[in-house]
Parts: structure tokens; C-alpha cells; sequence
């Protein structure tokens, strides 16, 4: 039987694993499992790990500040979807160590069809040894891992051939002073460990380049379920980012239309209301002084002095929200709330960042029709989830 939400790693084109709380097996054909509930555990060749030190301890800001680095390093842009999780690994007094997982290519459509609970890294199912490397082989290649209390850190493929070459060592030597000289090992890597069916010989000209101990392990199994992982990699076809942003576009061209109807229909009205200033103007001249005394001139001019502000396109609500609408940052704010009034509008909502909430409020004072009759600014700090979500509220107050 097998148990519930195991864990599904390719481990070829063709092949498959299905890791359970007790057992491993391989599966010829993923689809008999009947749509069960798994997680999907992502190959290096397709999510590789690297360690981030960054300078905070709120973990509400975390994953703003993992993009700014990953953006730095051109592995993301604004245009593209990136897709990345992260493991708190340490904390010290210079912020906190952790373990970014990025997915560098586009998975296969046949794994993104699996719709699992969530999409991992392979290597964070496995408990690693502290102070030790460890060489394995995955779908064919010879990778490199190292952990820090027990948690993936690092990984890399060492070669595409899977064998123990005498360029590893100078690789894995590599990789060490890297991450041993900008502080991301508690303490220098001091043996290998090197897990599976490896020839003796191999493992004995690995030793003999190397200063530090070798040693020839049997590779354990994964933990499975057992170590779930803190998020999820999701495929673009269930993306947060993408949703918040494809609901915002659908949102945009809903209120274009709209606003092209109201805006047709206020047309009519504000023509009337000038032909009504109009008659006024003609009334006030025929009739010289005496005019302002005439009953239907009183009329009139009260009339017209209450409808004035509605013949100004900018005040209209549906023009408001659709110009709100078009300032809106494109990285996922969605608006919950509007209302609008004369004297003032206040407009709800929640952003995937505080970042998009500062870049949001901005837009709204640098548009020349929102803030040359309204003075933005906000009620209240954005308000953060645990998830990094902001929530805010703006006021635009009339000059």
C-alpha cells in the first residue's frame, strides 16, 4: 500500500521513484497512481540550491530581499516568472543565513500536468551530514551537495558522465573555499562522504587528491513525507504571480469597457448641462440687472451650480477607478474596496509586497488626473502576512 502523499522524483526520461514514509520503489507509469496527492521532487538539473546571507530577521521581508539579490545576479527579471523557494537556515547577529531553491529552466509539460501539492527539491528530502560533502549521482550525473545542521545548503553538478574524474577534486576544493570564505559554514568541510555504487578504485584517487578524509557510503533513502518542504515551487499553470497578474489584466480591460460606456452616456449629460449654462449666460445678458430677480433664472443657476462638478470627466467614479486601475504596479495588487465622494476617495487592497505598495502609492501622486485634484497618501502602514502579503489603504483627500 502505498502511503499518503509520498513524494515522485524523475530519475530519467522514462523512469520514476515514489518515496513513501517506509520504502522507495520505482514506478514505470506515474499515471497509475490515479491522481493521488503527492508532492513533486524537483532534479538538479532543473532546481538547483545555493545559500543567501540576508541582512534582516523578519521573515515577512524575506522574500523581497531574495529577489533584489537574484535580480542582481540577472537570474530574474520584471518580465520574467520566476520561480523560487527558501529555507531559513541559520540566524546570527549579521541577519540570516538561507537556502534558496531556483528553479533555471522550464519543466517538462508532463510534470507540470502531475498537479501535486508542491514542486521541491529533491535534496531537501534528506538528511545530510554536518561538516561533510557529500558526491552522489543523480539521473546520471555526479553532484555535489553540502548541508548545514542537517539541511540542504549547496548543490551543484560536479559532470554530466557520473564518474569519479580527477577534475572533481578540484572542483569540490572549489566549492569549499567558496562557501567556507564568505562565512556560509559554521565550520570548514573536514571528510567526504561519497553515497552509492562507486568503484574502489575511483574512491581511492578521489582520497589521494584530497587532504581530508574519503569515505564510500551506501546511499541512504530518502525521508519522504516525513520532510516536507516549507512552500511550494509551483508550475506557471498554478503561479500565484501569474494569477494576481492575469486577474489584474482581465480586471483592467473590464473596467476600459465600462468606462467607455459611462463615459459615453456622462457625454450626453455634460452636453446638456452646457447648453443649460448656455441658456443662462443668454438669459443674463437679455435680461441686464434685473435678470438675477426672475424666478426661472434663480432656478437655473442653482441647478447649474449643483451639477458642476459632474460635468468634470476626472470626477467621475468609473474614470477614478479605471485611471487607479491603469497605475496599478503589474506584479500582482488587487483592489478590494473603493469609494469615492467629493470632498475625498479611499481605495483597499492587498500587493504581493510592501515594495508594490510604495511603487503603487507613488504612481497614484506622479498621475497628472488622479493628484491634480487629490492629494494621496496612506491611512496606515502596509499591514504584512506572514506570507509577505501587504495590505493597504490610501486616502485621496481634495485640494
Amino acid at each position: 500500500m502505498i502511503s499518503r502523499n509520498p513524494v515522485l522524483l524523475p530519475t530519467s526520461h522514462t523512469g520514476w521513484e515514489l518515496w513513501g514514509n517506509t520504502r522507495l520503489r520505482r514506478v514505470d507509469d506515474p499515471e497509475a497512481l490515479n491522481g493521488q496527492p503527492l508532492h513533486f521532487a524537483l532534479p538538479l538539473d532543473y532546481c538547483r540550491s545555493f545559500p543567501l546571507l540576508l541582512p534582516s530577521k523578519d521573515r515577512k521581508l524575506f522574500r523581497d530581499l531574495i529577489y533584489s539579490q537574484l535580480e542582481k545576479r540577472h537570474l530574474v527579471s520584471p518580465t520574467s516568472n520566476a520561480r523560487y523557494d527558501f529555507e531559513p537556515i541559520d540566524r546570527s547577529a549579521d541577519g540570516t543565513l538561507v537556502r534558496v531553491d531556483f528553479v533555471h529552466r522550464d519543466l517538462p509539460k508532463t510534470w507540470e500536468d502531475k498537479k501535486a501539492l508542491s514542486y521541491a527539491a529533491s535534496l531537501r528530502y534528506y538528511t545530510l551530514p554536518e561538516g561533510k560533502a557529500v558526491i552522489r549521482r543523480e539521473r546520471e550525473r555526479l553532484i555535489l551537495v553540502i548541508g548545514r545542521a542537517g539541511k540542504l545548503l549547496y548543490s551543484s553538478i560536479l559532470n554530466q558522465t557520473g564518474k569519479l574524474d580527477g577534475r572533481v577534486a578540484s572542483e569540490l576544493q572549489a566549492a569549499m573555499i567558496s562557501l567556507n570564505s564568505r562565512g556560509f559554514l559554521k565550520e570548514p568541510i573536514d571528510g567526504v562522504e561519497i553515497w552509492g555504487d562507486f568503484l574502489p578504485a575511483e574512491v581511492g584517487e578521489l582520497r589521494d587528491l584530497l587532504s581530508i578524509p574519503v569515505n564510500l557510503r551506501p546511499h541512504p533513502d530518502p525521508e519522504g513525507v516525513r520532510r516536507p518542504p516549507n512552500g511550494a515551487l509551483l508550475p506557471p499553470s498554478v503561479d500565484i504571480g501569474v494569477k494576481k497578474r492575469r486577474k489584474a489584466l482581465y480586471i483592467l480591460l473590464g473596467f476600459g469597457i465600462l468606462a467607455v460606456g459611462y463615459v459615453a452616456i456622462i457625454k450626453s449629460f455634460r452636453d446638456r448641462l452646457i447648453d443649460l449654462r448656455t441658456q443662462i449666460e443668454e438669459q443674463q445678458n437679455d435680461l441686464g440687472e434685473n435678470t438675477a430677480n426672475s424666478a426661472n433664472f434663480s432656478a437655473a443657476q442653482t441647478r447649474w451650480k449643483a451639477l458642476a462638478n459632474v460635468i468634470e470627466p476626472r470626477r467621475y467614479p468609473v474614470v477614478q477607478l479605471n485611471t487607479i486601475a491603469q497605475v496599478m504596479p503589474p506584479d500582482g495588487v488587487i483592489l478590494t474596496e473603493f469609494n469615492t465622494k467629493i470632498s475625498e476617495v479611499r481605495v483597499n487592497g492587498k500587493a504581493n509586497s510592501a515594495k508594490a505598495v510604495f511603487d503603487f502609492m507613488e504612481n497614484l501622486n506622479e498621475n497628472p488626473e488622479l493628484s491634480a485634484i487629490y492629494r494621496w497618501s496612506r491611512k496606515k502602514e502596509p499591514n504584512l502576512d506572514d506570507d509577505g502579503t501587504a495590505y493597504f489603504e490610501f486616502i485621496g483627500k481634495l485640494k
